[in-house]
């Protein structure tokens, strides 16, 4: 009976002693999963908060960009509608102005003078395109030309383009360069006007137009605010054509360079 008692007590002893054991381990358990997953969550939870802050942060910036892209394409349409409004009007005043002093006022804006003098002295260049013996070329020339008097300029762009490569012998191709470098102008792609009004001085210095595109480079460096270009090449207009329709509006040019303090 004693021997039954002392065993009785021995398990029981057992069993609270496995209890608290098993009580101690998940205590542990727990503490582990705290100490590991706890600082898991706060790294994971600050990356996530730094990557919303620069998708932010992204998203202002492209706004921005986008923004400035919408101004700048919105001036640059203006600007091209009111080079395009002055072209169309000057044509209806072609011959009227013909009859009269070539001098341009001085209180026009660069673009006025740049596409009024175009209209004023290269015009009469050409050859009648009624002529019924006409060669080839001048004949694709005229058709080119079609373009400018319809106002058609991508057109007349190509049209010239096309005729310069085909015909690199013609007589018109001093005309051609001339127009082109008109219509790069008018469209604003200035360094391909410069281009072609200069191949038309040192090319052709004794056409009827190579005055003109001397002066015409002289206005487009000034639009650019190269002033040192443009007093030089004022000053060759000067020097190479004087007692000219060119060399009065260069000298004009070159007088306002001073006043304005550029030079």
């Amino acid at each position: 009976m004693n021997k039954a008692k002392s065993c009785l007590s021995i398990l029981i002893s057992m069993l609270l002693a496995g209890s608290t054991l098993l009580a101690r381990a998940d205590v542990s358990v727990v503490d582990l999963y705290e100490q590991t997953e706890t600082p898991t969550l706060t790294k994971s939870n600050n990356v996530t908060s730094e990557l919303v802050m620069q998708l932010d942060q992204m998203q202002e910036t492209m706004r921005q960009m986008r923004g400035e892209l919408e101004l700048q394409q919105h001036q640059l349409q203006q600007l091209h509608q009111t080079q395009l409004q002055i072209f169309q009007d000057l044509d209806k005043r072609v011959q009227a102005l013909t009859n009269q002093s070539p001098v341009a006022n001085s209180s026009e804006s660069t673009v006025q003078s740049f596409t009024q003098l175009g209209h004023q002295t290269a015009l009469p260049a050409t050859a009648s395109p009624k002529q019924e013996d006409s060669g080839v070329d001048e004949t694709a020339y005229h058709k080119a030309y079609a373009f400018v008097e319809k106002r058609q300029y991508t057109q007349a762009t190509t049209a010239l383009q096309s005729f310069l490569s085909q015909y690199p012998d013609s007589k018109f191709i001093p005309n051609a360069h001339y127009w082109l470098g008109e219509l790069y102008g008018l469209s604003g792609q200035s360094k391909l006007a410069i281009v072609e009004f200069n191949t038309v001085a040192q090319q052709f210095p004794q056409h009827t137009k190579a005055a003109d595109a001397l002066l015409k480079m002289g206005y487009l460096y000034y639009d650019q605010a190269q002033w040192a270009d443009a007093q030089q090449v004022l000053k060759r207009v000067v020097s190479q054509f004087p007692n000219t329709s060119a060399a009065q509006l260069a000298t004009q040019r070159l007088t306002q360079l001073g006043r304005e303090g550029h030079v």
